[in-house]
């Protein structure tokens, strides 16, 4: 149900037939009551008047009536007022269980009337102290007796009833923005479970393989951003006294939509992913690349997505089951990178053998390890792998073009000259004992002096010398891509 305005609500409120219909009745006992108290005052008023003009009968004649008389009055009053009930609260009217609509009667002691339960001790006259209009303070000789609680008559439950209303209007008055009713309010399901509705920010990715290598469905690859979960859980792997990479690819694992395993990835594929979980879960915390140009200057760099090129397989998936996988010749997974790269109980003879077995099929080490054994004196299948190495190149190209931010002209000629002055020193000592070698120093003299020179004259005839563009290498272990938070 849609949250409906504050001023809506209240009108709602104030216009209730419900709301109208107890204000009435509430309106009705008032009247009534009102009334009933004016005739009590004129009685008394009258009752003053007469005292002061008349003589006074003895006290004991002015003392309320008893006996038969007394209790047909107070029946007779009983009636009067649940017939003024039933005409406000209608016929159909039914007064709650353990509630008589009937007015509070003071009454001493009566020997002549029976108690209404059969197993009630008749009720002892008692003395009453009192404490407004309807509490009573029971004595019996102790005056800190506890207070007597009264009758709740019907004009009571229609008091509270109005008093609830109006609370209501002004706590919606007081309420900021616009409530939301629920039909059917419900116990809410366990809030952990609340996570999987949000499980719809799964996004199509389509790695550099293009799924030749994959057996399954490539067209079903989605992965989500990472979500608090698994941070904690990649945090936790990254830990210098721990750096588990096992459990860092099962904290990844966690964002890949399901049946879909991580570890049928290819190695290269799952460097891709690790690329692009990066740039779209760590929008504000860059990337950053640390390399020293061939100046000798160190620089920092933040990489771009943009920055990273890609390469995809020069074979289809159907040459690829054609000519490599029928002949049981598989493209290894990610799941094979980790057996070798992993800490395990491989000697270096084991991680060898095994090495060369990832290419071979199997859903085992063992089986990958007997099925190479079998056909690893083959030359015909280790030839197939060296295709399929050749044919199978993807991923991500992992270098970026950068210049050299800190280079200063000045100074890289000037060092230049030091490392020139420092060749010719060096080549002296290979003149007469190792000529080859002194004439490999001697080029390399040559070719620095030249380049000397030739910056030397740019500067001098008002030229501006600018640092080459290097090609770097873009190295990062696995582990260190993603921030510790």
């Amino acid at each position: 149900m849609q949250g409906k305005s504050i001023e809506k609500l209240i009108d709602q409120h104030l216009n209730d037939p419900e709301v109208d219909k107890t204000r009435r009745q509430l309106a009705d006992l008032l009247k009534s009551a009102d009334s009933e108290i004016e005739d009590r005052e004129v009685v008394n008023r009258e009752a003053e008047d007469a005292e002061e003009t008349a003589f006074l009968p003895p006290s004991s004649m002015m003392r309320k009536p008893k006996g038969p008389l007394i209790n047909q009055n107070n029946a007779k009053r009983e009636r009067d007022a649940e017939e003024k009930v039933k005409r406000i609260m209608g016929e159909n009217y039914i007064p709650p269980e353990g509630v008589k609509p009937k007015p509070q009667i003071k009454q001493s002691f009566n020997p002549d009337i029976e108690p209404e339960d059969e197993n009630e001790e008749p009720i002892k006259e008692r003395k009453t102290i009192s404490n407004g209009n309807r509490d009573r303070r029971v004595v019996n000789g102790d005056a800190n007796a506890p207070i007597d609680p009264p009758t709740i008559t019907a004009i009571d439950r229609l008091e509270k009833r109005l008093r609830d209303q109006e609370k209501e209007i002004e706590y919606l008055k007081s309420e900021k923005g616009i409530p939301t009713v629920t039909d059917t309010p419900r116990k809410p399901a366990k809030l952990a479970a609340r996570r999987v509705k949000y499980d719809s920010k799964y996004s199509k990715i389509e790695p550099p393989s293009n799924g030749v290598f994959s057996d399954f469905d490539f067209g079903e690859l989605f992965a989500k951003n990472i979500d608090l979960p698994t941070q904690e859980l990649i945090t936790k792997a990254r830990l210098p006294e721990i750096r588990d990479m096992s459990s860092y690819i099962d904290a990844l694992s966690t964002l890949i939509k399901e049946p879909i395993d991580l570890r049928d990835f290819t190695y290269d594929d799952f460097f891709y992913f690790l690329y692009y979980t990066k740039f779209n879960s760590y929008t504000r915390i860059p990337l950053v690349l640390r390399w020293v140009s061939k100046y000798g200057n160190e620089n920092f760099y933040k990489i771009q997505e943009t920055d990273l090129k890609y390469i995809n397989p020069v074979i289809t998936k159907e040459q690829y089951i054609e000519n490599f996988k029928s002949k049981g010749i598989v493209m290894p997974t990610l799941r094979d990178w980790e057996i070798l790269n992993v800490q395990n109980d491989f000697d270096e003879e084991d991680l060898d053998i095994y090495r060369r077995a990832q290419y071979f099929e199997g859903n085992s080490i063992e089986e990958k390890v007997d099925h190479y054994f079998r056909r690893g004196e083959d030359l015909e299948a280790l030839s197939i792998v060296a295709e399929l190495k050749q044919v199978s190149q993807h991923g991500v190209i992992n270098t970026v073009d950068l210049i050299d931010a800190k280079f200063n002209a000045n100074k890289y000629i000037e060092a230049r000259i030091e490392y020139t002055d420092a060749l010719k020193r060096e080549m002296e000592y290979y003149k007469e004992e190792n000529l080859p070698l002194y004439l490999s120093y001697r080029k390399e003299v040559d070719e620095s002096e030249l380049e000397i020179k030739e910056k030397q004259a740019i500067l001098q005839n008002g030229g501006q010398v600018r640092p080459e563009v290097e090609t770097v290498p873009v190295r990062f272990n696995a582990l260190d891509i993603f921030p510790i938070l």
